[in-house]
Formats: C-alpha cells, structure tokens, sequence
C-alpha cells in the first residue's frame, strides 16, 4: 500500500453534486437488479415447487446472461440505506433554493473560475465564489479578505465586475433534470413541498409556544420550590 503526500483536492459544489447524482443511478439500477434478482428467485421456487393456493403457473421470464450475472454481483454486493440516505440528503441540500448549485452547469462554473482569477484571488477565494455565487457586492465581502485595500482605486467596481460574472453563469430557474429535487422559490413563501411541511412543521411550534404561554402567563410565575412543594400536597 502506498501513502500518498499529495495535498487534498478541493472540489466545487456542483463536482460535489455530479457525483452523487452518479452514485445515486448507481445505488437505483442496484436496487433494480436486486429486486428482480429477489423476484426471479421467488419464482423459480414456485415452478419447482408447486402450492395448492397457486392456480397458474409461474414462469420465469427469460433475460441474457450478461443481466443474470449482473443480478447475481448485486444481489451478494446488497445495498446500503444509510448511503441512500446521506446521498438524497447531499442531493437535497445543494439543490435548495439557498444555494445556486441546481442553476450552475459545468461550463459556467469553469469560466467563472477562470474570469474572477484576473482579480487576484486566492484559490480559497474563487472556490467560495463558485460555491456561493454572490450575485451583489455587499455578499462578496463576507468571501473576500479586505477588498477595499486590495482593490484599488475602486474597490466598488471591481467587485460589481464578480458579481456581474457570478450571474452571468447561473440560469434563472433550476435545469429540468435537478428539478425534482429542488426547493427553488419562485416567489415569496412559494417553495418545494418538503419546505412547505417544514415551514409548517415551525408555525405549529410556535402557536403552540403562543398556547403554553397564554396558559401560564407572568401572572402564573412560581419559583420552582415552590411548584414542587404544590405538587407534593
């Protein structure tokens, strides 16, 4: 085994999302093969052995050899929900509407991290601003280290430029194929069905905190001494 020395890589948000949209076809035609691996041998066994409750006979579909072996690796290779589930999470995450990953493509995040290098950047620096795509000046500053000392004699301007390339790369609306995973709002308070129940999920919380508040109350205030020893009687 060999150690390597090599520093790591660092990946952008949409290299990060291209894979497991990968692993996630992988993980898919996996539990496919599984399935039809599970159901070829179901039916096998019921050819073989007849039940009195069976009123027709079961016949197994033929298929190539080359499935049959590949039903057979997924079938001993099985398959992995805890990986299923960090997966659609990651998914689900970069294809938020708080991040602009499920609007960029891999030419547009190529060019913008080749156009904004002409600033000066640091590679930590055009990473972040691939990642988070500022699209204003203002968002730029939280990424920048000191842009108004290294940006002279006009720091607003050059930073207007960044930004302009930043939006220049993303795409108005979510492309089609990320498109069943993405909470994009296209207006205020309009988001993705999952959002939608979490947004729910808080405004119960907090009418039921309006609830326990209106029952008690200042006015109902008891040291807690106190409330023990009621309880007690």
């Amino acid at each position: 085994m060999k150690i390597s020395t090599n520093p790591p890589q660092h990946l952008s948000n949409y290299e990060v999302l291209t894979h497991f949209l990968s692993l996630k076809e992988d993980n898919d035609q996996l539990q496919a093969d599984i399935a039809s691996y599970t159901e070829r041998a179901k039916g096998k066994a019921r050819a073989a052995i007849k039940l009195q409750s069976d009123r027709k006979a079961h016949k197994v579909r033929d298929q190539s050899e080359e499935q049959t072996k590949a039903e057979e690796v997924a079938s001993r290779r099985g398959s992995s929900s805890d990986l299923i589930w960090v997966q659609d999470q990651v998914i689900r995450y970069l294809c938020s509407d708080f991040n602009a990953t499920s609007r960029q493509d891999p030419d547009g995040v190529a060019r913008l991290a080749k156009d904004v290098q002409r600033h000066g950047l640091v590679k930590a620096e055009v990473l972040q601003i691939c990642n988070l795509a500022p699209t204003k000046p203002v968002e730029l500053y939280c990424i920048i280290e000191e842009p108004d000392s290294r940006f002279q004699p006009n720091p607003s301007e050059r930073l207007t430029e960044i930004a302009y390339d930043v939006m220049s790369t993303l795409a108005d609306t979510p492309h089609p194929a990320l498109a069943q995973y993405s909470t994009y709002r296209t207006s205020y308070g309009d988001a993705g069905g999952e959002q939608e129940g979490m947004d729910g999920m808080e405004e119960a919380m907090v009418s039921q905190e309006f609830v326990h508040e209106a029952e008690w109350g200042a006015g109902h205030e008891e040291g807690v001494g106190e409330e023990k020893e009621d309880h007690m009687e």
